[in-house]
């Protein structure tokens, strides 16, 4: 006896005849017919009463149906698994996030991957930002989601652009500069700024800068974005961070964005191996990480 005799005696019980069965498992009636004759020939035992009524299982049909079920569920959960495994879709994926990125893309990642691949596991580490790259490039971390900026002196890395916003300064509704928009540096560095990151491009608009400026410009640097976030609540301070970290507060009124003269795009990209680029499941989550909503 082999699986296929199991699955087709299922098949011939639950369509209550051999030609929904043949439908159903894809095969002519006649192919069918004759395999369960020659199995019941073998077997020295009648599975199936044939008349003009139609087709009913003998005790024996019943007996073997009612066991062959539960393997077949099994056999079939096994296939499904071998097939996870070939794909990657099994076994632990580990990634890396930064200060941000643990806010967008990941928990859109966590999102779709609990439901497409329920038996994968994430292991979610947030690391330095100089440690996004080079920990993927050392076999630290599988994947890691960063700005455009820290990837780009890792060539050897499969590098993909997820997504494109842009960097902005908050302040509270009311706030004197708002009136005065746009704004140079000289009005932003009157008021204590929070950054994530204070870079090159930021440093090249506002120029050169007073002590008192500095001390301004740098009076919290944290990679906390919450920190960032509510630090203008209730007074004049300025934050300035990805537009996806006051999102919220921006379409409540909690916050006004502040239009400068400066500009400063923020790109996400995923980073990984060659080797790993080539496993489907990481291609997906690539695609996960793009999507807006579940």
């Amino acid at each position: 006896m082999e699986l296929r005799h199991l699955e087709q005696i299922v098949a011939v019980v639950e369509a209550k005849g051999f030609n929904g069965a043949a439908r159903t498992l894809g095969v002519s009636q006649p192919t069918l017919s004759k395999s369960i004759a020659r199995l019941e020939a073998e077997l020295g035992i009648q599975l199936f009463e044939r008349s003009a009524e139609g087709t009913r299982p003998t005790s024996h049909g019943e007996f073997l149906a009612r066991r062959a079920e539960p393997l077949l569920h099994e056999v079939a959960k096994l296939r499904r698994e071998i097939g996870q495994r070939s794909r990657g879709e099994v076994g632990q994926l580990t990634i890396a996030v930064g200060a941000v990125t643990h806010l967008k893309p990941l928990p859109m990642v966590m999102r779709h991957s609990a439901i497409e691949f329920p038996n994968l596991q994430l292991a979610v580490k947030r690391v330095r930002r100089s440690q996004l790259a080079r920990g993927v490039q050392e076999g630290l971390y599988d994947i890691s989601f960063t700005r455009k900026e820290n990837a780009e002196g890792f060539p050897d890395l499969i590098r993909v652009k997820l997504f494109e916003t842009d960097i902005i300064m908050a302040v509270r509704p009311g706030h004197p500069l708002l009136e005065r928009a746009p704004v140079g540096p000289a009005a932003v560095l009157d008021y204590p700024m929070a950054h994530l990151q204070i870079d090159h491009s930021l440093l090249s608009w506002i120029g050169s800068m007073t002590n008192a400026q500095d001390a301004h410009l740098r009076a919290l640097l944290t990679d906390e974005p919450e920190l960032i976030r509510v630090y203008p609540f209730g007074t004049d301070r300025i934050a300035r961070g990805p537009r996806f970290v006051f999102e919220r507060d921006l379409v409540s009124g909690a916050l006004v964005e502040l239009r400068t003269t400066g500009h400063w795009p923020f790109e996400c990209w995923m980073l990984t191996t060659r080797g790993l680029w080539s496993v489907p499941l990481v291609r997906k989550i690539a695609e996960f990480s793009k999507r807006r909503s579940l």
